[in-house]
């Protein structure tokens, strides 16, 4: 059977792209240049949410912005995204497994097997939302209001924390360019947001997979 579309208002619609549109843009490129909603609009590659199949897997993309005004000025966050998704898509990564504090925690033990990753990241079935190109700048209030119906809608959320430096914010106590990691990404209010809309809404009942955190795309 065909899954039933959850219908929720947002004030701007929900766009996606393939992950295999992503890939062939950015793939193997270890500072890719981001383009942005009008580009990828222009060109049709912003596919709204209800017209991907019913089968498809949509992945929520939570980050913190490395730019006060773009959201990864030299691609080092899609760099890792980008190397981590291709890896478990050949099934390169066994198996993972939630952190061993959350499994006592929640009372909780999720797994998921190369064979399911491989499965889920097929390219022709899996879109992606990310916030740099899928909302125009114009609109970025509106798709902040939007974040709770974008994350129901999806699969799971995938948390992109690899170690990188913000373009423009400076740390206080150094005087330097701040270093951003997965512990300054749990300090900004919109991805604690982010963070707590998945916990509570992303599709799936009791089956919902929990949100992966990328440190690198190297990682284990």
């Amino acid at each position: 059977t065909k899954k039933k579309r959850i219908q929720i208002k947002s004030p701007f619609p929900m766009k996606t792209i393939q992950y295999r549109t992503v890939l062939k843009r950015y793939g193997a490129q270890r500072h890719p240049k981001i383009d942005s909603y009008e580009e990828f609009r222009d060109r049709g590659e912003l596919i709204d949410w209800t017209l991907a199949p019913h089968d498809a897997v949509l992945i929520y993309i939570s980050h913190e912005w490395t730019g006060t005004d773009h959201p990864d000025p030299d691609g080092t966050q899609m760099y890792h995204l980008l190397l981590l998704l291709e890896r478990l898509q050949r099934g390169d990564i066994h198996r993972t497994d939630m952190d061993a504090f959350h499994n006592i925690l929640f009372k909780q033990n999720h797994t998921t097997t190369a064979e399911e990753w491989k499965r889920m990241l097929s390219s022709e079935k899996t879109y992606i939302w990310y916030d740099g190109f899928c909302v125009p700048r114009s609109r970025r209030e509106d798709g902040f209001r939007s974040i709770p119906s974008y994350i129901r809608r999806c699969d799971f959320m995938i948390i992109l924390t690899p170690g990188c430096t913000h373009f423009d914010r400076i740390d206080p106590r150094t005087q330097r360019k701040m270093n951003l990691c997965y512990r300054t990404y749990r300090l900004r209010a919109r991805c604690v947001f982010e963070l707590f809309c998945a916990f509570l809404t992303t599709r799936g009942g009791e089956k919902a997979r929990p949100s992966l955190v990328v440190r690198s795309g190297t990682g284990t």
